[in-house]
């Protein structure tokens, strides 16, 4: 359970307790009788049995004492918002002329330079970066993002136009994240230009999906 220290902070405490140690040269006695029988037919004896429930149920309690990540995190003056893409722009094509890219385009559609989705989720990143400096709770100094797949590509992208973000947490960003565009490996450019997630970047984007590919770099005269 938790202790309130004297400051009001909440303090977890977790004991561990090792494992003994044999004495040199100690070795375990054989099993003999039903045990030694159930062994050898690949059962596990009474005791192993008896060991191995208490075991789960120490694991079990142990476990259940202990706190969350969510917890151990607050505990050490952390926080965290959940910020939901879609809210800013949807994640589809269709939605190009609604949402943020289409209220700066009255809802028309976007020219080939325009934001794909995910500057405009990067956008929605500073809108909250905004309010986050007006609570004197955040230090908003220490703001860091955190996205995973498409996510994982905003956040790079919220890195790259927000000078007020102090650091992303970056994971499997795949094709227009942090991978190499020109690799025959995993998510491609041709996946990202495809009708499922083009909307993700400015139009433009289409135009590296074709005709050439990374198998017409060998006629590409070197010297």
């Amino acid at each position: 359970m938790p202790r309130t220290g004297a400051g009001g902070d909440a303090v977890w405490r977790i004991r561990l307790r090792a494992a003994p140690r044999r004495p040199h040269g100690f070795r375990r006695p054989r099993a003999t009788g039903r045990s030694a029988r159930r062994s050898a037919a690949g059962q596990p004896g009474r005791r192993g049995r008896r060991r191995s429930r208490w075991s789960a149920r120490r694991i079990w309690r142990t476990r259940s004492h202990r706190p969350s990540w969510q917890q151990q995190v607050l505990a050490k003056g952390w926080g965290y918002a959940t910020l939901t893409p879609n809210s800013i722009q949807a994640d589809n094509g269709a939605g190009l002329t609604s949402g943020i890219i289409g209220l700066c385009n009255k809802g028309q559609r976007r020219k080939p330079d325009d934001w794909g989705a995910l500057r405009a989720w990067a956008w929605g990143a500073s809108r909250a970066i905004d309010y986050f400096e007006t609570d004197k709770a955040v230090d908003a100094k220490h703001i860091a993002i955190e996205g995973h797949s498409r996510y994982g590509k905003a956040a790079l992208v919220a890195m790259a136009y927000e000078p007020r973000m102090w650091t992303a947490y970056v994971s499997s960003s795949g094709e227009g994240g942090a991978k190499l565009n020109r690799r025959d490996w995993g998510e491609i450019v041709e996946n990202v230009a495809g009708s499922g997630e083009y909307h993700w970047m400015a139009g433009n984007f289409i135009k590296y999906a074709g005709p050439l590919n990374w198998n017409d770099l060998r006629w590409i005269p070197t010297s």
